[in-house]
């Protein structure tokens, strides 16, 4: 409880912490920002140039000569100032965190570093990102405007919405490339224009600008414009940085106050158990559960339509051989050139043997479009009744996290039903052609020819004995296909029956188990959150008075650095 408030005191007990002062240099690209800040080293270490060339954030302190590349996974390695500029420049930097650069000659000590960062209005994304990121981080802010221009709306946004909304008020505007205006008092009305601009806006009453030439200072050693910055910088290193983050502190403790209240205000409104909305879901959910019995009374003449149409193409394939077994079982009678008195044996065990072979070749290759077909049916039920039954969940608890005051305690989330695996909820095959043939057992196919040609070939042993029981037995050939499909249809039939019918079984288990859980989870929903409201109520007060204490003391701690100015030793 009250996450947001400690965190944000957390980082206030951070930068409170924080030892090193850091001189953060903005402003859009191509005004200069890297030139002013070779100009307080004297020297052109930085890269400098008409397109954007600094990609990285550039730290600058005071030391003897020493540049290193720091990446983001914590190593660093020191690099020659003739290689820097691959570091810097329009180059991939995505493992760079920044690049340190010591040199004697800066007019500032540590605990204070100069920052050079990427152009505000730079094309390239990425770059701009890493500006907006360490403004934070500033405890002071050159903000480098080109002389014979007025401040742009970018500029202002800038200046609005992120320098003065973290707090900071320690801002110089320098208006670069101050020579390029030759008439001082041209100079001097645009310095009063933009003074007055900017002194309305809250927290620039008083705003701090000066005209700079960096390339004059950098190229030729005009120290007019230089000892002005120094000034302006010593200054600042007077103060200490404590104090330069005064105002921060401030900020920061507005900030907190305001979430603070707005947690507060939620943790109240949440002691408030609206038991009687929960109870009004269950009679919203008995409601919706009729109608999910209508919705499965339509699934079910789905599935038996769908079944019907399965069983009339099973058919058609079956009636489509029976003219090709036919054919065949009268080639096996003809073939016959046996003995007389083998001949029944002999052909019944020929025609039963191919008729099987027949039957699991159909089923081998036909059950699996079947299967598919079932598969296509199964998919769209589960399909159609997984979205009815995941929307009526999640409008539930859209309701429940509307009316209830527990919408965002861990309970409710953890109780909510899982969204169950459709294959699972629907259930898989019975099984293929195997199945169905275990199903028929191993007895006879078609028992036509003990019946039909035994009394002719005991009747008589003449030689014309054999020709008059394969003309006998060819005539029984028709009915005895239409026998052979029509089980070889039935087992067909019973299959898609019984498949369909466990699928259906397990969708109505599903939707069972669907409303016995959501029925379930709301109940305890209602009897955990009477428990819950005045353990809750308890810990917010106990919460609170923590809170409260905390933030006094860290108010007490900004007052006491305030009223004492504490500075940085910096001997």
């Amino acid at each position: 409880m009250y996450h947001q408030t400690n965190q944000q005191m957390d980082d206030l007990m951070k930068e409170m912490a924080r030892e090193e002062a850091f001189i953060v240099v903005v402003g859009e690209f191509n005004h200069g920002k890297t030139t002013f800040v070779n100009s307080l080293m004297g020297e052109k270490v930085l890269p400098m140039g008409i397109l954007p060339t600094t990609a990285t954030i550039n730290v600058v302190g005071k030391g003897e000569r020493k540049l290193e590349v720091h990446y983001k996974d914590a190593t660093s390695k020191a690099i020659e100032l003739e290689n820097l500029e691959e570091f810097i420049g329009d180059h991939p930097v995505e493992d760079i965190e920044m690049i340190t650069v010591q040199h004697p000659d800066v007019p500032f000590v540590a605990p204070y570093y100069m920052v050079d960062t990427p152009g505000l209005n730079d094309l390239n994304k990425t770059r701009s990102d890493v500006s907006y990121r360490f403004i934070p981080n500033a405890d002071v802010v050159f903000f480098l405007l080109k002389a014979d221009q007025p401040i742009s709306g970018t500029e202002l946004s800038f200046l609005e919405d992120t320098l003065l909304e973290e707090g900071l008020s320690n801002i110089v505007f320098v208006m670069n490339f101050a020579e390029e205006i030759d008439d001082e008092e041209e100079l001097e009305e645009m310095i009063e224009d933009l003074y007055t601009k900017l002194q309305t806006i809250k927290g620039l009453e008083s705003p701090t600008i000066i005209p700079y030439d960096a390339y004059e200072v950098l190229f030729n050693g005009n120290q007019y414009y230089l000892h002005r910055i120094e000034r302006i910088i010593s200054d600042f290193q007077a103060k200490g940085s404590k104090t330069l983050r005064q105002n921060r502190y401030h900020s920061l403790l507005e900030r907190i106050d305001q979430t603070f209240a707005l947690e507060k205000q939620e943790y109240l409104h949440l002691t408030q158990l609206k038991t009687n909305e929960v109870l009004d879901l269950k009679t919203w959910l008995s409601f919706n559960e009729q109608q999910m019995k209508e919705v499965f009374v339509q699934v079910q003449s789905y599935v038996a339509q769908q079944v019907r149409e399965m069983k009339v193409m099973a058919d058609k394939s079956i009636a489509f051989h029976q003219e090709e077994w036919r054919s065949e079982i009268s080639h096996i009678i003809d073939q016959y050139t046996g003995p007389s008195n083998q001949f029944a044996e002999k052909v019944e065990k020929d025609i039963n043997r191919y008729l099987a072979r027949e039957r699991k070749y159909w089923l081998e290759r036909y059950l699996p479009k079947v299967n598919i077909l079932i598969e296509k049916v199964r998919d769209h039920v589960v399909l159609e009744l997984s979205k009815v039954t995941e929307n009526e969940e999640q409008i539930m608890w859209q309701t429940i996290d509307a009316q209830s005051t527990y919408a965002s305690q861990s309970y409710i989330k953890t109780s909510r039903p899982t969204k169950m695996d459709p294959t699972i909820m629907a259930g898989v095959l019975t099984g293929g052609a195997a199945t169905v043939l275990v199903s028929i057992g191993t007895g006879m196919i078609v028992p036509l020819v003990g019946l039909a040609v035994y009394p002719v070939l005991r009747k008589r042993m003449e030689d014309n004995a054999l020709k008059e029981a394969k003309d006998l037995l060819k005539g029984q050939v028709a009915s005895s296909i239409d026998r052979f499909s029509l089980e070889l249809s039935g087992n067909v039939s019973v299959y898609i029956d019984e498949t369909m019918a466990g699928i259906e079984t397990n969708i109505q288990t599903y939707l069972e188990n669907h409303y016995t859980m959501a029925r379930k989870k709301l109940d305890e929903t209602i009897e955990l959150g009477k428990v819950e409201t005045h353990e809750l109520s308890m810990r917010l007060q106990k919460n609170e008075r923590q809170t409260l204490e905390r933030l006094e003391q860290i108010k007490l701690s900004v007052e006491y650095m305030n009223s004492n100015k504490l500075e940085y030793n910096h001997e």
